[in-house]
C-alpha cells in the first residue's frame, strides 16, 4: 500500500515512494523466482532463513503494483518492473487456467523450484488481486490477452460461485 499511499497524497509525501522502492527492490532481489523448466515467475516466501517454494493468490496483487510503479515512478527500474508484472501476471493466470473450474486455488506450489503445481486442498475466496493486475497491465500495454484472462475468470465465477 505504500505506492498507493504516495499516489493518494498527490505524490507529495515522497517518503512513501522511497519506502516502496526499497521494499520493491528487496522483493525482486530476495523473493522473485523462476521455475524449471518453464521459467514461470513467482514470489516465493522466506521464513526463518528458509525459502518456501509456493505462492499465495494474494501475491497476485504484485503485477498491478509493479506496473503502476512503472507508470508513476519511472526511472531505471521501469523495464524490470514491467517485465516482472507481466511474468507474475502470467503465473497468476496459470493459477486459474490450470484448474478444471477456471478458478484459482488460494496457493500453488513450486516444489524445489519446479513448475507450478496445484495442491490437493483447493478452495477459492473470490479474490480480486489477479483481475486488478490484469486491468493495470491491459491499460499499460493494451494487450488483449489481459482482458481475455479477466473475462474468463468472470465467467468461471458466474458458473461456479
Amino acid at each position: 500500500y505504500l505506492l498507493k499511499q504516495w499516489l493518494y497524497t498527490g505524490k507529495v509525501e515522497t517518503r512513501y515512494k522511497d519506502m516502496w522502492v526499497t521494499a520493491a527492490r528487496g522483493i525482486l532481489d530476495r523473493l522473485l523466482r523462476r521455475s524449471e523448466p518453464s521459467q514461470q515467475m513467482y514470489l516465493a516466501e522466506h521464513r526463518r532463513g528458509n525459502t518456501i517454494f509456493k505462492m499465495d493468490h494474494l501475491a497476485c496483487f504484485a503485477p498491478g503494483m509493479f506496473v503502476l510503479a512503472a507508470e508513476h515512478i519511472g526511472g531505471s527500474d521501469t523495464d524490470r518492473w514491467v517485465e516482472t508484472a507481466e511474468g507474475l501476471a502470467h503465473t497468476c493466470w496459470l493459477m486459474y487456467s490450470s484448474t478444471k473450474t477456471g478458478l484459482s486455488p488460494e496457493m500453488v506450489e513450486f516444489r524445489g523450484g519446479a513448475d507450478l503445481s496445484i495442491p490437493k486442498s483447493q478452495y477459492y475466496l473470490l479474490r480480486p488481486e489477479a483481475v486488478e493486475g490484469f486491468f493495470y497491465l491491459w491499460r499499460h500495454t493494451k494487450q488483449q490477452k489481459y482482458r481475455d484472462w479477466a473475462w474468463s475468470i468472470f465467467l468461471a465465477i458466474e458458473q461456479h460461485c
